[in-house]
């Protein structure tokens, strides 16, 4: 298996639900207003956005890895069986999706963005 360098930040599980029978979603641009259609595998993506790089300056992927191993992947199969019309929700299904939701809630754009900020501003508090 090759290392994981496209990492989305929208699993494309989800983006399934919204996607064409082609996996392609329409994407409309916050800033612009400007739609456009792409696949789901280019869209809500970074590349490395959750590498860490270790000591030696080797790439990390157990973040990717992980997040694909035990949210992303078990909570698309059962993405998949919502949108089948499977609405009665097991506990263990229940359980993933509580999971997916939370790390959802951490996992795009603007919260690293807050993150980046408050960060440098609590640098620079403690540098003045």
């Amino acid at each position: 298996m090759s290392d994981p360098r496209h990492h989305h930040y929208v699993p494309r599980g989800y983006q399934k639900g919204f996607a064409n029978a082609r996996t392609q979603v329409t994407v409309v641009d916050r800033e612009t207003g400007e739609t456009y259609t792409s696949n789901t595998r280019n869209v809500f993506q970074r590349r490395d956005w959750n590498t860490l790089e270790g000591e030696a300056g080797e790439k990390i992927f157990d973040i990717e890895v992980n997040l694909g191993d035990f949210i992303d992947g078990p909570s698309a199969l059962c993405f998949e069986r919502l949108r089948g019309g499977n609405l009665e929700l097991d506990a263990d299904d229940r359980f993933l999706l509580c999971h997916f939701m939370s790390v959802q809630l951490v996992r795009g754009t603007q919260v690293r963005e807050q993150l980046r900020q408050f960060t440098n501003e609590i640098n620079n508090q403690i540098l003045s």
